[in-house]
C-alpha cells in the first residue's frame, strides 16, 4: 500500500507557493472585480496548475512502484481531499463579510492546494 498522508494534516504541512512572491499586476489591470479578488484568483489558478502537474507525477510514480490498486486508492483519496478542500473553504468564506467572501474562498483554496501539492510530492518521493 502506498504511503498516504491523511487529509487532516493539511494544517501541519507548510507550503510557500512561489506564486505569493509576485503580484500579477498585468493580469488584473482593468479587471472589474477588484484587484485583490483578481490576485487571489490568479494565485489559486497557479496553485491548481502546480497541483495538476504534481498529481500526474505522483500518480505515475505510485502506479509504477506499487501497482494499479495503489493508484486507484490514491485517486479515491484525492477525490475525498478535493471535496474536503472545497467544503472547508466554502464554510470559511461563508463566515466572512460579503465583500470578502470571494477573496477569502480563493485564498483558502490556494493555501490548501499548495499544501496538498507538497503532500503529493512527498508521496512521490517516498521509497515505500
Amino acid at each position: 500500500m502506498p504511503l498516504l498522508l491523511p487529509i487532516v494534516v493539511l494544517v501541519g504541512v507548510s507550503a510557500s507557493p512561489q506564486s505569493m512572491d509576485h503580484h500579477p499586476v498585468e493580469a488584473c489591470v482593468g479587471d472589474d472585480r477588484g484587484y485583490s479578488l483578481c490576485v487571489a484568483e490568479t494565485h489559486f489558478n497557479e496553485a491548481e496548475a502546480k497541483l495538476g502537474r504534481q498529481w500526474a507525477l505522483t500518480l505515475s510514480h505510485v502506479k509504477a512502484r506499487e501497482g494499479a490498486r495503489a493508484a486507484r486508492h490514491l485517486r479515491n483519496e484525492q477525490a475525498k481531499w478535493i471535496k474536503h478542500r472545497d467544503s472547508h473553504c466554502q464554510a470559511l468564506a461563508a463566515g466572512s463579510p460579503v465583500t470578502q467572501q470571494g477573496r477569502n474562498y480563493l485564498s483558502c483554496m490556494e493555501l490548501l492546494t499548495a499544501k496538498r501539492t507538497v503532500q503529493l510530492k512527498a508521496i512521490a518521493q517516498s521509497k515505500t
